[in-house]
């Protein structure tokens, strides 16, 4: 070093600052005073560390680098020195408590006279993800179910299974990634929902989330015997009780984004029993044998899980996939990818008019348009079972001579699904008839 423990004095420079004497008696010389020369070998580095938001410098900070073991430490204006030799490139890492830390790397040549490396740092932000998975059907939690977090940032999967109250929790997500969920239990369909993502969040917070699973033993879109109804209900064929899509039950208010019941009296989570229906935390436990239904008329609720799956329609005379189907078709193309192992029955059907040949023939091109559709769209052919009806199952009574309206003749052409089987699957996963399927309305209809 130019500068020991020994009486080093006499420096001289040359005029570009890369090479100069000084005078040392320190040991190992010559004589009692002796002249040395030295060259430059590296340059001077300034480390700048400043908060990403507010630009503003951050006192503080430690600094570290790979080339070396000595750890720096930020002044009032947020910098830090050290030195770099020539052609050499250092990673230098920044940190502080409440900030994510930060990596930069810094190289130097011969011809810098110094090296500036800016580090911004952003504030520690918490992202945690919770929500509640429900009984599609009576809108009770559900207990036992196995709810799946996967990112699109390379992370390995996270599982939670849930309590009594349905509810789970995943901590600690991480910034600009984006989240999707699935949910499962035995005897229910399997549950996809839609991306929720940390990216663009500049403050923590807890992303919400409901998962509404249906059981499996029925498949909206009528899986059993007809009924005997005109077509204007908006039941799935899973009961005899209309699906509602509540704002309220018992007098208790309903948080859309949460699920969450809250008593507006103390505008705190409900609890206790209401009108026969038992709150705890704001989620229902007990009905007290009343029907609850959480379906909406979409079939969609707001965070985008697939709650049920309604009829499609079709032109007279006509097979192919009307637009106002295809919203229907994507919930079932969902389902299947989050179930591989359902095989589904496609059931297509016709009105009376025409002949039963005819109708028969139409009916299977109905159901085969539905089949093209899917595979084209990823789903193997041969978990798709297309089957023409033909005139043979009516809604109503609208049969060979019998007049009837257009209204009462489209709620017959029809595709309706159902499980034909599961692999791997136990008895009880199997769609069973139900004797009081409803049709839906035919939205987009002309009349």
């Amino acid at each position: 070093p130019v500068n020991s423990n020994s009486d080093d004095f006499g420096i001289f420079i040359n005029d570009e600052g890369s090479f100069g004497y000084f005078t040392s008696d320190r040991t190992g010389g010559s004589g009692r005073d002796d002249i040395y020369s030295f060259r430059k070998t590296g340059i001077p580095v300034e480390v700048y560390v400043f908060d990403t938001e507010t630009k503003k410098p951050i006192e503080g900070a430690t600094v570290k680098s790979t080339c070396g073991e000595q750890v720096l430490t930020t002044n009032a204006k947020g910098k830090a020195y050290s030195s770099v030799k020539f052609n050499e490139c250092c990673d230098y890492e920044a940190s502080k408590t409440q900030y994510e830390s930060n990596t930069k790397q810094g190289c130097s040549n011969n011809s810098m006279e110094r090296l500036l490396v800016e580090i911004p740092l952003e504030k520690l932000l918490k992202f945690d993800l919770e929500g509640i998975v429900f009984d599609l059907n009576t809108s009770l939690p559900i207990d036992g179910a196995s709810v799946t977090l996967t990112s699109d940032c390379g992370d390995a999967e996270k599982t939670f299974t849930t309590a009594a109250d349905g509810r789970f929790v995943f901590k600690g997500l991480k910034r600009n990634c984006c989240y999707s969920l699935k949910g499962d239990k035995t005897g229910y369909f399997a549950q996809l929902v839609d991306s929720t993502c940390t990216r663009g969040l500049k403050t923590s917070t807890t992303l919400r989330s409901i998962i509404n699973l249906q059981p499996s033993n029925t498949l909206a879109g009528g899986s059993g015997k007809p009924g005997t109804g005109t077509g204007t209900g908006t039941g799935t064929g899973t009961g005899t009780t209309t699906p509602v899509n509540p704002q309220s039950i018992a007098g208790m208010v309903r948080n859309p984004d949460t699920g969450l019941y809250t008593d507006p009296k103390t505008n705190r989570p409900a609890n206790g029993t209401h009108n026969g229906i038992t709150f705890k935390n704001g989620v229902i436990t007990s009905t007290g044998g009343n029907t609850i239904f959480e379906a909406s008329s979409s079939g969609v609720d707001g965070n985008g899980s697939v709650t049920y799956l309604l009829h499609i329609y079709y032109d007279f005379d006509q097979s192919y996939i009307r637009s106002e189907s295809k919203a229907e078709l994507e919930k079932l193309l969902k389902l299947m990818k989050a179930n591989p192992d359902f095989v589904i029955e496609i059931s297509s059907h016709t009105d009376s008019r025409g002949s039963s040949n005819y109708n028969n023939r139409l009916s299977q091109r109905r159901a085969e348009s539905v089949v093209r559709w899917l595979t084209a769209r990823g789903i193997k052919r041969d978990r798709l079972v297309a089957k023409g009806q033909g005139e043979n199952l009516h809604v109503n009574g609208c049969n060979d001579n019998i007049p009837c309206t257009e209204r009462e003749h489209q709620m017959n052409r029809r595709t309706e699904f159902k499980i034909a089987s599961c692999r791997d699957c136990p008895e009880t996963m199997q769609s069973q008839p139900n004797d009081n399927a409803k049709v839906d309305p035919c939205t987009g209809c002309p009349f």
